[in-house]
């Protein structure tokens, strides 16, 4: 049976790593001169708590070849010689190269590795549209070729609720974040066909935010197919996105989820998220 490796940076809930075998390789949180394992020393919520009372910017680092390299020597002694990774885009992390560079040491294994055209979430629901196929036998050809298929269809949006982070990070000037947080500004942002994070939008307010989601929602996806909807620190707007798609038609089953510490470094608390699958 084919074993599915990702990165921690998904976000995917444990009940789907237990339900589908996952196996999971921690992204690093540096803060000052500590590093903490992402969803193992340090959560989201304790993340969230020192961005909102203390002046830390957080930066995160991949996953080193030998961390792979070990889930990987692992999987060989339990006869698990058929995997498949799945890591956050390449464009947005090193973490595909060090498990390229981890392959390279190891033999007698069939290992595919795919860098996903989206990040936390996104991956999450990708997991889920093959988890039933291993779980059924399908060859690791096969389910890695289902999964570059859906992979080229994802769709994840954002929106982030304040600027405070992207004004620590140095992605915006600290007038235009002070500006941005007086007119209510929130920045709607996308994972281009590249793989890049890109602006997309600026709206007044998470309602018209929302109504952008929608929007591209409608044009985009198939209402009937499972989608994602995830928050960093604000389970109640992410409530009113989900009540939103489901007032434009959206049917089909919904993954709700945390944004974890690594890509909440970079977002900051009160971003939402949604993750959909085009036509």
């Amino acid at each position: 049976m084919v074993r599915i490796i990702a990165d921690s940076s998904n976000d995917v809930p444990k009940d789907m790593q237990e339900k589908y075998r996952v196996k999971i390789v921690p992204l690093k949180v540096n803060i000052g001169d500590e590093s903490y394992r992402d969803w193992v020393d340090i959560t989201p919520d304790v993340l969230y708590q020192r961005i909102e009372t203390e002046e830390i910017t957080p930066t995160t680092s991949q996953p080193t070849p030998k961390d792979f390299l070990d889930v990987f020597e692992e999987c060989k002694a339990n006869g698990e010689t058929d995997v498949l990774v799945v890591t956050i885009a390449e464009p947005l992390s090193g973490t595909y190269q060090s498990a390229v560079m981890a392959r390279e040491e190891i033999s007698d294994m069939n290992i595919e590795i795919i860098s996903s055209h989206t990040a936390s979430i996104g991956v999450t629901l990708l997991i889920s549209q093959i988890g039933d196929m291993v779980l059924e036998g399908a060859s690791l050809e096969d389910v890695a070729a289902r999964y570059r298929e859906l992979d080229s269809r994802i769709n994840t949006y954002l929106v982030v609720g304040n600027m405070t982070m992207l004004k620590r990070g140095g992605r915006v000037s600290g007038s235009a974040a002070m500006i941005g947080t007086m007119l209510n500004i929130k920045p709607v942002l996308y994972v281009n066909k590249e793989a890049k994070l890109e602006a997309f939008d600026k709206v007044r307010g998470f309602k018209k935010a929302h109504a952008r989601l929608v929007s591209v929602y409608k044009d985009l996806a198939d209402p009937a197919l499972p989608f994602a909807v995830v928050n960093a620190k604000n389970p109640e707007e992410a409530a009113n996105l989900l009540k939103a798609l489901r007032d434009a038609g959206a049917t089909g089953d919904v993954i709700e989820g945390q944004v974890g510490a690594v890509i909440g470094s970079h977002v900051g608390p009160g971003t939402v998220a949604v993750a959909f699958l085009s036509r």
